[in-house]
């Protein structure tokens, strides 16, 4: 493991706790605004915070699995910082509520946000190493999902009419992109018990730094994370008469 991939583990980790300290508070302060009787602004500000870092934190947890791993190269960064940037501007508009053109300023939200969850779901299928021979089926959907973002932000910014084509070759891409995920998944579940079962006698079946299916097993070098092995045999000592 070389010095950038143990930096940015360590970056992973002290945001973790970061993290996780934000989501407590913000528990706290989500509950302290649903358990109150009298629910009024003030409370449900409070909530929208709450679901707001909740949302945030997710997207820095799956962002930042992929980068720790070297996973599509600057994606997973940018999807933090625009995850954060995303939480600033949110909980700007919830407590300053700016006094300037709503329509511009909620159109330049949603992009933020779009460009953000793309980053998101690009990061996650990243992380499910597949064999060759379906190194297709990521690729499509990394396809898919610049699609699906490309139509959203014409949507945003042009409002196109969704009587027409627009609408259904928007909901066909959300479904596309739904299927493909789902699948990528299952592929790795199935290949891994098939390997197990095929290739008993092979004593390496996965990469130690990424997890992800060598391919053939027992290769000498990861696909996906680019890690090379070497096997180092020694012979016990013999004891001394």
């Amino acid at each position: 493991m070389n010095g950038s991939t143990d930096g940015r583990r360590t970056l992973h980790r002290g945001a973790l706790r970061v993290m996780l300290a934000s989501v407590a508070v913000s528990a706290l302060m989500g509950c302290y605004a649903v358990l109150r009787e009298d629910f009024g602004e003030t409370e449900g500000k409070l909530l929208l915070s709450t679901l707001s870092i909740f949302g945030t934190s997710m997207i820095t947890l799956a962002c930042g699995v992929a980068w720790e791993r070297d996973r599509l190269s600057v994606v997973p960064p940018l999807g933090i910082a625009l995850g954060l940037l995303g939480l600033v501007l949110l909980l700007g508009v919830i407590w300053a509520e700016p006094d300037t053109d709503g329509d511009l300023l909620w159109r330049g939200l949603a992009t933020e946000i779009t460009l953000a969850l793309a980053a998101t779901h690009a990061s996650l299928i990243s992380i499910f190493g597949l064999r060759r021979r379906y190194r297709a089926v990521p690729l499509a959907t990394y396809a898919l999902n610049a699609l699906l973002t490309a139509t959203t932000l014409l949507w945003i910014w042009w409002e196109p009419d969704w009587d027409d084509a627009f609408g259904r070759l928007y909901g066909a891409l959300i479904v596309l992109v739904i299927a493909a995920t789902i699948a990528i998944p299952v592929l790795r579940r199935l290949d891994g018990p098939v390997l197990e079962a095929e290739r008993s006698d092979t004593p390496v079946r996965f990469c130690p730094i990424c997890g992800s299916v060598l391919d053939p097993p027992g290769a000498a070098a990861c696909e996906v994370c680019g890690a090379t092995f070497e096997v180092r045999v020694t012979t016990p000592q013999a004891p001394r008469g």
